[in-house]
């Protein structure tokens, strides 16, 4: 997951086509919240989730794990 999630990152020509490079591997982006200060939901990060045929997961991580400088 983090050799294809790298490659996304660094190839993709946008965000759409960023998506797309995941999607092609089974690899979607969640985003994870904290309440902010004003009691808002802010987004603290994204996580990596990487799914097999069958739509079970078999890879999960934080974008800071795979590559903190590129995915977060």
């Amino acid at each position: 997951m983090r050799k294809q999630s790298v490659y996304a990152a660094k190839n993709a020509k946008n965000k759409t086509h960023f998506f797309k490079l995941l999607d092609k591997h089974n690899i979607a982006i969640k985003p994870s919240f904290k309440e902010g200060s004003d009691g808002q939901q802010e987004i603290r990060g994204f996580s990596f989730e990487m799914r097999n045929k069958d739509g079970s997961v078999i890879a999960h991580s934080s974008g800071s794990k795979l590559n903190r400088k590129l995915l977060t």
